[in-house]
């Protein structure tokens, strides 16, 4: 019997890991989160659809009524995780590896202090299985869009 088939009665299911996973469901479902996330926009009017093509709408602005509260304390707390030696929760462990897979903090603090807090960051990022697999494949996708970008052919 093979060690990676779990077997169900009349169902063999295999065992992935969470990176295989986070392919799987960006195969599967990337194009239909894209044309809702799509949608959303062009309905909120931040996009307009003209053509099949989708312009930014710059007729008006809006401003969020949110003091932004909520995000000035997930700012402090993960600049906290990031100074301290503090054992972060789930959510921080993963809003750290997401930021630093966008590369967020190099957008949000001067180049020092991420070099600075950099060896932190990859403690952390180390901590969560689905946060290591989603920072693994974005780099992974930057790294084949950048090479077809750049090829000859």
């Amino acid at each position: 019997m093979d060690p990676d088939v779990v077997h169900n009665g009349t169902e063999e299911t295999a065992i992935h890991d969470a990176r295989h996973w986070v392919e799987r469901i960006a195969e599967e479902q990337s194009g239909r989160i894209q044309d809702g996330a799509l949608s959303r926009l062009v309905k909120r009017r931040i996009l307009e659809s003209e053509g099949g093509r989708l312009l930014w709408a710059f007729r008006t602005r809006r401003y969020p009524t949110v003091d932004g509260k909520a995000e000035r304390e997930v700012k402090l707390r993960i600049m906290q995780v990031l100074v301290t030696d503090e054992i972060p929760g789930p959510r921080d462990i993963v809003i750290i590896c997401l930021a630093d897979a966008c590369r967020i903090f190099n957008q949000i603090m001067p180049e020092k202090e991420v070099a600075q807090v950099r060896e932190r960051i990859d403690v952390v990022r180390r901590m969560d299985l689905i946060g290591q697999a989603v920072s693994t494949a974005v780099r992974d996708i930057e790294t084949s869009l950048a090479a077809t970008a750049y090829s000859p052919f």
